[in-house]
């Protein structure tokens, strides 16, 4: 019996070993690494990386991550320089290296990445679109617009953004003023040129801005829903209500919100009290009006009241959901001593003796 309990803890104890591999023998530099760990026990866990050979003190670790509560999965880890590794894994903040796998690092980066826009020709404000392949895949590789023969210095960068770990896909930024630009892609926060796109800005807004409201009038407490077209595409692109014929000063602006990066689409606005009212569009935070359109906010219209004389008796209503309407007692009126109201939603079950008015109140 002892044999058996303790053949079944070993294997217990073999079924539960935490292993961790490389999803690849070699990396080119630049690229992101990935590692596959399972069975780990997902509290404190991490890995590490070491060069082959060196112990598992701290001082030796050249790249690490906490695992969190990943006990099956993968893990990512930002490229690191040429060379030959091992990543090891361990429980709970430890030290104890509980699975590891060996890998290498090799010069170059990774093969044929590109980048190009969407057209190539844009107008000024337009949103730049551009459509990577083949990046690193690091969060830190990252995209910026330069003056065509300019370097590569920070200085020189117009508009940029981080890829986040992108490897294939694409990316929006800022629109810029008219000019000649390149569009350049670098790995892991570097100024190392992987790839560059060429493209131009002329003058003018984007053609054809439109904005409108769902309808021309709106019931007091109503939502305005607002319906927009071929606008910049900038996250900072926004709409806003004011009053007919006011200025676009920020201090007239009623009720507003941004398109995130809509260039089509729908956006619904806070109701507004009785008047006349412009939703106007704008680009990239300015106060420059690209478009505009009208609307009006109306009083509310209370529904038809049914009125029922009720000075010879008062007829059985009911509710649509079938409820007793008991109605609301008023002066009468047409030489009636009283009458009974009702809301047009109430139906009447059966006729007695009186008269039936209906009127708007």
């Amino acid at each position: 019996m002892f044999r058996y309990i303790l053949s079944l803890l070993l294997l217990t104890a073999v079924v539960q070993a935490a292993t961790i591999t490389s999803q690849q023998d070699n990396y080119n530099r630049g690229q992101t690494m990935t590692f596959t760990v399972a069975d780990m026990v997902g509290n404190n866990d991490w890995i590490g990386i070491y060069p082959v050979g060196s112990n598992n003190d701290w001082a030796n670790v050249v790249a690490w991550k906490w695992t969190g509560d990943i006990v099956n999965g993968d893990i990512g880890i930002a490229s690191i320089a040429t060379g030959n590794y091992e990543v090891r894994a361990f429980f709970n903040n430890s030290f104890t290296v509980e699975a590891s796998d060996s890998f290498s690092v090799v010069e170059g980066a990774v093969a044929n990445a590109t980048i190009t826009t969407s057209k190539e020709n844009y107008n000024a404000a337009e949103t730049i679109i551009v459509t990577l392949a083949n990046m690193a895949g690091n969060n830190n590789d990252w995209v910026g617009i330069y003056p065509a023969g300019s370097n590569n210095d920070w200085g020189n960068v117009l508009s940029w953004k981080f890829t986040n770990g992108v490897v294939n896909g694409n990316l929006s930024l800022n629109g810029i003023p008219e000019g000649e630009y390149e569009a350049r892609a670098f790995f892991n926060n570097s100024f190392t040129l992987e790839a560059t796109g060429t493209f131009s800005v002329g003058g003018g807004a984007v053609a054809n801005t439109a904005i409108q409201t769902s309808k021309e009038q709106f019931t007091e407490g109503e939502a305005i829903e607002v319906t927009l077209s071929n606008m910049a595409g900038n996250n900072n692109d926004w709409v806003g209500i004011y009053p007919v014929d006011s200025n676009n000063d920020w201090g007239n602006v009623l009720s507003w919100r941004y398109t995130n990066g809509a260039i089509n689409g729908n956006i619904v606005l806070d109701a507004l009290p009785v008047g006349n009212y412009e939703v106007r569009a704008f680009f990239n935070n300015s106060f420059a009006l690209e478009a505009t359109g009208s609307f009006s906010v109306i009083p509310a219209i209370l529904p038809p009241t049914l009125y029922e004389d009720a000075e010879d008796g008062l007829a059985d209503w009911v509710t649509t959901a079938g409820q007793r309407s008991i109605g609301r007692y008023l002066p009468g009126f047409e030489g009636s001593l009283g009458c009974i109201g009702f809301h047009a939603t109430w139906e009447k079950r059966m006729m007695v003796i009186g008269e039936i008015y209906q009127s708007i109140i």
